[in-house]
């Protein structure tokens, strides 16, 4: 499947990681982004205030308190590249580090590698992953 229909893993670096130059260390607040904006090509930057800025907000946990659950759905991916497991379980492995307590993956295509890790997470009843395909003149 090419174009609008194939899903996209987005990492970025943060802080330190990023500016691998800076000799002075920041504090963790001070490496915490604030927003997020995409651009189409490496090394666009935007010139005037973004369309499609989406702002990061941070909230503490009160002492004493407890997170309510939460589960992430993921929306249909289709990756054959068995080298994107690794980047499957770095991503997966965040979001339970962020405080997920499931993860629900949909899937049209995906490498053997992939299903490997899913059942993997599976098995620890940590993730579901369903099959699913594209109705009409999309069905594969």
């Amino acid at each position: 499947m090419d174009g609008e229909y194939n899903p996209f893993l987005l990492t970025c670096l943060v802080g330190d990681e990023k500016d691998n130059a800076s000799s002075t260390s920041r504090s963790d607040e001070e490496n915490v982004p604030v927003a997020l904006s995409l651009v189409v090509r490496k090394g666009d930057r935007c010139t005037s205030e973004p369309s499609n800025l989406l702002r990061i907000e941070r909230s503490k946990v009160p002492d004493g308190s407890r997170r309510q659950k939460f589960g992430i759905c993921v929306k249909g991916i289709s990756f054959s590249d068995p080298k994107m497991a690794v980047r499957i379980v770095e991503w997966i492995e965040l979001l339970f580090l962020l405080g997920a307590d499931r993860i629900i993956f949909h899937y049209y295509n995906i490498a053997e590698e992939i299903r490997e890790v899913l059942n993997y997470y599976h098995g620890k009843d940590m993730l579901e992953f369903k099959s699913i395909t594209w109705g009409g003149l999309y069905s594969m």
